[in-house]
């Protein structure tokens, strides 16, 4: 009996340690970090440049508040701590959505946010300067193929034959065939 004592504590302790670490939360990211990350952008948030960045090993695909860096593809653009806003870029970063950013000479860049099967969503923004010196993160839009659509929801939306819908828990995506 005392045996069988001793087997099931050894159990419950290594359970116990399991649960322990698996919420574990990381940390807020230092103001010299987050600084950095506001000057060399290229996203207005600077906290979603760095958890791009460490999700993914490379810059974000996007500008300003356009393509990875539109804060509302990530928990609804509502976070309370970094931990939060990684675990949701790391969703993003697992679905089926891809985003990328080209270059198109000048000032200006097209995001093709890709959903595979001919869904595909395309926006040209405009990178704005202040007395000759580019501003991280200031941009506008230029042109809009008018087939996407990121909104806050917390509930799923079916696709169809011309819709393709993608949940990113709190958000949603909505790209059309045109």
């Amino acid at each position: 009996m005392l045996k069988l004592k001793t087997i099931c504590f050894a159990t419950v302790t290594v359970i116990v340690l399991f649960a322990t670490t698996a919420v574990a939360q990381l940390p807020n990211p230092s103001q010299s970090a987050t600084d950095s990350a506001q000057r060399r952008g290229p996203c207005r948030d600077p906290w979603i440049t760095i958890a791009i960045e460490s999700s993914s090993g490379r810059r974000p695909q996007g500008v300003g508040d356009y393509g990875e860096c539109n804060y509302l593809l990530y928990n609804g653009g509502s976070w309370s701590n970094y931990d939060e806003l990684s675990r949701a870029v790391r969703v993003l970063l697992g679905s089926s959505l891809r985003i990328s950013l080209t270059t198109l000479g000048g000032d200006q860049a097209r995001i093709t946010h890709d959903a595979g099967d001919g869904f595909v969503w395309t926006q040209t923004v405009k990178f704005i300067s202040d007395q000759g010196s580019a501003l991280v993160g200031k941009t506008r839009m230029v042109s809009d193929n008018g087939a996407g659509l990121i909104s806050r929801t917390k509930y799923q939306i079916q696709s169809t034959p011309n819709a393709k819908v993608i949940s990113l828990g709190n958000s949603t995506v909505l790209i059309k065939k045109n």
